[in-house]
């Protein structure tokens, strides 16, 4: 029989045009699946954060304010799917 609790869920919603794709992991570690709006490609982080945590932001509380605990970068992946290493390579200085 297998334990329950080791099992990962994975869940998929849209928040306006955006799609999410989760996968629940231990506490509050998501791996979350985006697409770049620089490169249109897919990437996945995992990032610290809880359901609680991204309906607060959708609802209209800053990303800041919801999940302070982030990085910009990773601020910066929830909102657009670019990673931090597209947004040194396209927006860094030169």
């Amino acid at each position: 029989m297998r334990n329950r609790s080791s099992t990962k869920s994975s869940q998929r919603f849209d928040i306006g045009a955006v799609k999410w794709y989760l996968i629940i992991r231990k506490g509050n570690i998501m791996q979350i699946t985006k697409v770049s709006m620089f490169t249109k490609k897919e990437h996945t982080l995992d990032i610290p954060v809880t359901i609680k945590q991204l309906n607060e932001w959708h609802n209209g509380t800053a990303i800041q304010e919801a999940m302070p605990h982030l990085t910009p970068y990773q601020c910066e992946f929830l909102m657009t799917g670019v990673t931090e290493e597209e947004w040194d390579k396209y927006m860094g200085e030169e």
